[in-house]
């Protein structure tokens, strides 16, 4: 099994009912593997009441990223293209923000793994 082989997992989850179902699954299998796993919202709605419904129930899950990865075009974009928003848009552009700062956070959650294991995650 792949998450097996894991050395951090990332489940993004949108905030729909759909999304939060399969993260009960998802959230299972991981435990049954004992590998370190963290959240992340994804495809949020700027401003919308599920967001904070669902980092509530997220966040009593497991560990949950601070911030969200907004709904935005230039994601949709950026895959039509085969490349990262960050590839494509200024740094100072939101979705370049969104990014830089999630992968802060991220790196910081793994700064406990082995130095090497780091490295090949990267």
């Amino acid at each position: 099994m792949l998450l097996a082989a894991a050395d951090h997992v990332v489940v993004p989850v949108q905030p729909t009912a759909p999304d939060l179902a399969a993260t009960q699954r998802a959230l299972a299998m991981l435990k049954a593997c004992g590998r370190p796993y963290s959240f992340v919202l994804s495809r949020a709605p700027v401003r919308a009441p599920e967001i904070e419904q669902t980092k509530g129930i997220l966040g009593a899950l497991g560990p949950l990223a601070p911030m969200s990865i907004s709904d935005r075009r230039i994601y949709a974009r950026a895959l039509i293209q085969s490349s990262a928003v960050t590839e494509i848009v200024r740094d100072d552009n939101k979705a370049a923000e969104e990014i830089h700062a999630y992968w802060r956070w991220l790196d910081n959650q793994t700064k406990e793994m082995k130095p090497w294991r780091r490295e090949k995650a990267a």
